[in-house]
Order: structure tokens, then C-alpha cells, then sequence
């Protein structure tokens, strides 16, 4: 195998062996470039790969019924007590907030149409955080 890798670099090594390597090198890159299969061929969305039942698919169809044709910017609202926040105290504020017709405040996601599952889980551990989407919209003039 030496004796092979001897003769190569001897060869590749003169001042005729670069050219010739060089010449070789750009017919290859050349001849690839045009008879390879191009990438986009092989290109694949990562959204559509995803099975109908994966998290980040509900999710995106969830937004897209409760936010549909909506260009708005989605806004994480953040509620924090030092004691235990209640569901009835969630629905409270989220009550409260709808009714406020807050300047900026484009829509908030029903309450009501969420399972329960789903509301458990904008508690945190301790539930005495919870987070709430909503999806804000250009201000009202002055």
C-alpha cells in the first residue's frame, strides 16, 4: 500500500502532476455538479412529516382554528400570586381581561373551549404562576 501511496505522490507532487490533479479535480466538481441529483429533490418540510397526533401538530391546528387569519403578535400573559391560584381565579382574569377591551389586546383563546387537561397546564408546579395565550393586535389611535 506505501509503494501505491509513494508512486501517487510522486506523481501528483511535479510541477505537471498539480496541473494535471487540478484539471481532474474541476472535470469532476463539473461533471457531479451536473449529472448528481440536486438536494431539492430530497427536500422535505419538516411540518408535513409529522404524524397527524404529534404535540406540535394539534398545537398548530389549535391556532390556527382559535387565531385563524390572524396577523397578529401571539403575547404570553403571566399571572403570579404568593398563595395558590385556583382555575376559578384564572377564569376570573381571563373574564376579566375579555371584558376590559384592552387597547392592543387582539383576542385571547375561550376558556371554555379548552379540556381541562389543557388548563392544567398552563398552571406551574406549585400553581402559583400561570400562563395564558393571547395574541396581540396593532393599538388603537389616541
Amino acid at each position: 500500500m506505501s509503494v501505491f501511496l509513494q508512486a501517487v505522490t510522486d506523481r501528483v507532487s511535479t510541477r505537471k502532476g498539480k496541473w494535471a490533479t487540478l484539471v481532474i479535480w474541476l472535470i469532476l466538481t463539473g461533471l457531479l455538479g451536473t449529472f448528481a441529483p440536486n438536494a431539492k429533490e430530497y427536500e422535505v418540510s419538516s411540518i408535513d412529516s409529522l404524524p397527524d397526533d404529534a404535540p406540535s401538530v394539534i398545537a398548530q391546528n389549535k391556532l390556527d382554528e382559535y387565531f385563524e387569519g390572524n396577523d397578529g403578535i401571539p403575547a404570553i400573559l403571566v399571572f403570579q400570586s404568593s398563595d395558590e391560584l385556583q382555575l376559578e381565579d384564572l377564569t376570573a382574569f381571563i373574564h376579566e381581561i375579555e371584558q376590559a377591551d384592552i387597547n392592543g389586546l387582539k383576542e385571547v383563546i375561550p376558556l371554555a373551549a379548552l379540556p381541562l387537561q389543557a388548563i392544567d397546564s398552563f398552571f406551574s408546579e406549585d400553581r402559583t404562576t400561570a400562563l395564558y395565550s393571547a395574541c396581540r393586535g396593532p393599538a388603537r389611535p389616541n
